[in-house]
């Protein structure tokens, strides 16, 4: 998940023979970046993904240059987010950063 968000540099991990741009990196100037299913992050992917949020920076896999974003969250889930339900405990303040701006889609039977 790290490298895929975040991208890695040459040599970080077996495998990864060049430097390689993640997807926040790539929406960096002023971009926006879709995360679907949030409710499956796991606990380490909401720890790195709260420190994006709240830091605006981020660091390649392997790498130690910050790397500064302007860049706008858009997080989709089908779950619920709010508390401790099926057995997903999802971080209170990443759910607070993530739900600035809150849009509550019926479902279609309703």
């Amino acid at each position: 998940m790290e490298s895929e968000f975040f991208g890695h540099e040459r040599g970080a991990y077996t495998g990864a023979s060049e430097r390689r741009r993640g997807r926040f990196e790539l929406a960096a100037d002023g971009g926006t970046i879709l995360l679907d299913a949030v409710c499956n992050l796991s606990a380490v992917g909401q720890q790195a993904l709260l420190r994006v949020v709240e830091e605006q920076v981020i660091y390649r896999v392997g790498g130690s240059t910050p790397i500064r974003l302007d860049t706008r969250v858009i997080a989709a889930t089908n779950g619920a987010l709010s508390g401790d339900e099926g057995g997903v405990t999802f971080r209170p303040d990443l759910f607070y950063r993530l739900s600035e701006y809150t849009i509550v889609v019926p479902l279609l039977r309703s």
